[in-house]
């Protein structure tokens, strides 16, 4: 995935997104990269990656280990798993009881 400097979405909120993404899907299952990685992976420049590893930080789904590196929360994680599923359900539920009332 690639950010798009075009794109009217801020390249930290891209960046946060690609890298919630690929936590949800299990392709960083511990540790994400380092700051300097992410930078050069998405050509961008410190403060973005900073930026999008602080909002997934505020939100439970990362955790900084200082000198260590920025891990993968693993118990909010799976109530976020959580979360999505009954957001889905809700979401599906929703779209059946608007069709059965038409």
């Amino acid at each position: 995935m690639e950010l798009d400097s075009n794109n009217p979405i801020p390249l930290h909120v891209q960046l946060k997104n690609i890298l919630e993404e690929q936590i949800l899907q299990g392709y960083y299952k511990e540790k994400i990269p380092s700051e300097r990685e992410l930078m050069d992976m998405y050509s961008v420049s410190r403060s973005t990656v900073r930026e999008a590893v602080s909002i997934l930080v505020r939100e439970g789904i990362l955790q900084k280990v200082h000198g260590k590196g920025t891990f993968v929360s693993a118990k909010p994680i799976q109530e976020w798993i959580k979360m999505i599923n009954y957001t889905e359900t809700i979401k599906a539920m929703g779209i059946q009881l608007l069709e059965h009332g038409s």
